[in-house]
C-alpha cells in the first residue's frame, strides 16, 4: 500500500502531468490488493496467462498512439477490445512487457525523437504535440529514458 500511494505523490504534486492510464492502472493496483487481502473467498490460480489477440493489441495500441496526452481511460480501451479493464492491463502486459502507462510513454519518447531528428520544432512544441504537460516534463521524462537531455540528444543526431 506505501508503494502504492508513493506512486501516486508525484502526481499529486504535479497534477498536470498526470494521465489517464497511469491513475487507472494504479487504481486497478489497489483493486486487488484489498480484495487479496479483504476477499472472503479467493479465486483459484490460473497457471497460464494469455495475452490480447492480436487484433486487440492492435487496437489497444492505435488508440493510446492516437491519444498521447495519456486522457483516454483504460476501461476505454479494454472496452474497445471487448475485455475488462483489469484483464486487458494484464493482458497488455503480457502481450508488450510492458503496462500500459509505461507503453504510452515509450511512445511519447519514440514521437519525441522523431520530431527532434526531421524537424525545427522547439522542445516545447514538441513536449506539447508528443502528449507532455510542458517542457520540463518533457526534459525530466527523455532523460530518464534515454540517459540525455532531448536538447543534447538533438545536437548529437544533427552532426
Amino acid at each position: 500500500m506505501a508503494h502504492l500511494g508513493g506512486c501516486l505523490l508525484p502526481m499529486l504534486e504535479r497534477p498536470h502531468e498526470a494521465n489517464e492510464l497511469f491513475v487507472g492502472h494504479v487504481a486497478m493496483a489497489l483493486n486487488t490488493h484489498f480484495l487479496k487481502k479483504y476477499a472472503v473467498s479467493h479465486p483459484r490460480n490460473r497457471s497460464y496467462r494469455s495475452g490480447l489477440a492480436p487484433w486487440q493489441l492492435r487496437t489497444a495500441k492505435a488508440l493510446i498512439r492516437a491519444n498521447l496526452d495519456g486522457e483516454i481511460a483504460l476501461a476505454r480501451i479494454a472496452s474497445e477490445c471487448g475485455v475488462s479493464a483489469a484483464h486487458f492491463a494484464r493482458a497488455f502486459r503480457v502481450s508488450t512487457g510492458t503496462p500500459p502507462h509505461r507503453w504510452l510513454m515509450n511512445q511519447r519518447i519514440e514521437q519525441s525523437k522523431a520530431f527532434l531528428k526531421d524537424s525545427a520544432l522547439s522542445l516545447t512544441e514538441i513536449a506539447i504535440k508528443c502528449g507532455f504537460s510542458d517542457q520540463s516534463h518533457f526534459t525530466r521524462v527523455f532523460s530518464a529514458a534515454v540517459g540525455t537531455t532531448p536538447g543534447r540528444w538533438r545536437l548529437i543526431r544533427k552532426d
